[in-house]
């Protein structure tokens, strides 16, 4: 039986005016490569660059500050339903980061097109730097978990108006 490829709407991939096709044929579907006038060409080669992980970074830090807000009120029991979101969220988007870097980023960085050297340095060290917040605040919130689980730091209480 024959595996044909699937042709994928291009607005699904915020695409409005190429076409995107996944080869199913292949072991591996990735890389999706755009159609521009004829020319295939791979996102990671052309460096194109989305927000997706800025986006989950950002998931990841609210999920901390959610937790952190269950933890501190006291509601212990029901902090789990933020944390293993949190621990999924955070682990992916800091393994996706560190991949993007090695496999995209950075080999645009030392390419033999110095055009592009810039442009994978910048990107390498925005991403990176994005990184480090990410887990600076990750580590004050742990901080501040265990210091209220362990009875250091009092719960807080809900004022009432």
């Amino acid at each position: 039986m024959r595996r044909q490829s699937r042709r994928v709407q291009p607005e699904f991939l915020g695409l409005p005016h190429q076409l995107a096709v996944i080869d199913l044929r292949c072991e591996n579907p990735l890389p999706i490569r755009l159609r521009e006038g004829g020319a295939e060409q791979s996102i990671v080669h052309r460096g194109r660059v989305d927000a997706q992980d800025c986006r989950q970074l950002l998931g990841a830090v609210a999920l901390a500050v959610a937790t952190t807000v269950l933890i501190n009120m006291g509601r212990t029991r029901v902090a789990w339903v933020t944390f293993f979101p949190l621990c999924f969220l955070s682990v992916t988007t800091m393994t996706a980061g560190y991949m993007s870097i090695r496999d995209n980023f950075w080999p645009l960085a030392v390419h033999t097109n110095p055009d592009l050297h810039v442009q994978g340095y910048v990107l390498s060290i925005s991403t990176t730097i994005m990184m480090a917040c990410c887990l600076m605040i990750m580590s004050a919130a742990i901080w501040r978990w265990m210091l209220v689980l362990t009875g250091r730091l009092p719960q807080l209480e809900l004022a009432e108006t």
